[in-house]
């Protein structure tokens, strides 16, 4: 996982090694502890996107 911060936000991405960074959003990229994350997001590359569940 990666650590970002923008402004006072600082969130943690888990993704592949093998995908590429812009090098504009490595700028935001901080070294701190896991109790400051304040979110995570997960980066899955699929092939196809799964069919949206209809709401009722």
């Amino acid at each position: 996982m990666k650590l970002y911060k923008i402004a006072d936000f600082i969130f943690g991405v888990h993704m592949d090694e093998s995908l590429d960074i812009p090098e504009n959003f490595k700028k935001f990229e901080i070294s701190s502890s896991p109790e400051d994350i304040q979110t995570e997001y997960f980066i899955k590359i699929v092939d196809e996107l799964p069919e949206p569940q209809q709401c009722h």
